[in-house]
Formats: structure tokens, C-alpha cells, sequence
């Protein structure tokens, strides 16, 4: 057994017979009883460390913008909204290309990671701090 620690929510993460499990900490539960057993041998369970979240999961955390907001966000960032349309018409793939026209065209919101966000933003030249940036202004609008 490996006693990884407590997790946000006070839960155990812990490693038992080859398997990751996130046990309640709830004395009645079979497997918070063996944790008791080891703890009974002097071992204690780590406290829970917070860690800082990764680029991608603030990403992923960012509101969602309304076609509206994202639109005036690229107008705002210096984007002209026909250049979008190039690069949308410049994906070599025809299927991903009439799915990227769908979803501009006819999308009511836009989330930070949505592939075609993705790649729009990498085909206009712009890094993803700066497609952030502008995410967050947009939000305010």
C-alpha cells in the first residue's frame, strides 16, 4: 500500500494492491480501515497540497464567450473577422473545413480549447497567451 495523501475534498489518495482509489475517510469503508491499520504502525497520511493548476486547466476554466463576445474580442485584438474566413476556407481537410464553417457560422458560444478556436488562433499567428488575453477581455464585453 502507498498512502499518497488527502485530497481538496478530504478524501485518501492512496495505492492499494496495484490499483490508484480515492477512499472516503469514513471508518466504516474497507478500505479506510487497512489505512487505519497502517496508520496504527506509526505511519502518518500526507497532508493535501494544493498545486498550482496548469495552462491548460485555466484554459479549460475560462467561461465560455457568446458568438457576440467572440467576435468583438477578435475585432478588438486587431483581428479582421474576413481573415478568420480565409483561414476557416484554408483547412485542407474538406469535412473539418465545412465543420469549422459550421461552427462559426452558426455556433451560439465558444470555449477557450475548442479545436477550431485552436487552430484559428495558431493559423492567424497567435500564441495562446495572446488568444488568452483577448479570451479575458472578451469576457468582460
Amino acid at each position: 500500500m502507498n498512502v499518497h495523501g488527502y485530497t481538496q475534498d478530504g478524501a485518501i489518495e492512496a495505492i492499494i494492491s496495484g490499483s490508484h482509489v480515492i477512499i472516503p475517510d469514513d471508518p466504516d469503508n474497507r478500505h479506510r480501515q487497512l489505512i487505519a491499520a497502517w496508520e496504527a504502525e506509526g505511519n502518518t497520511i500526507p497532508p493535501h497540497t494544493p498545486r498550482d493548476p496548469t495552462k491548460e486547466e485555466v484554459r479549460a476554466a475560462m467561461p465560455a464567450l457568446s458568438a457576440r463576445q467572440f467576435r468583438l474580442g477578435l475585432i478588438d485584438g486587431g483581428i479582421d473577422l474576413a481573415d478568420v474566413e480565409t483561414a476557416i476556407a484554408a483547412i485542407p481537410d474538406p469535412v473539418e473545413r465545412q465543420k469549422g464553417q459550421v461552427e462559426w457560422e452558426y455556433a451560439a458560444q465558444f470555449n477557450r480549447l475548442h479545436p477550431l478556436v485552436v487552430q484559428l488562433s495558431s493559423s492567424l499567428g497567435l500564441t495562446p497567451e495572446q488568444v488568452d488575453a483577448m479570451w479575458e477581455q472578451a469576457a468582460a464585453l
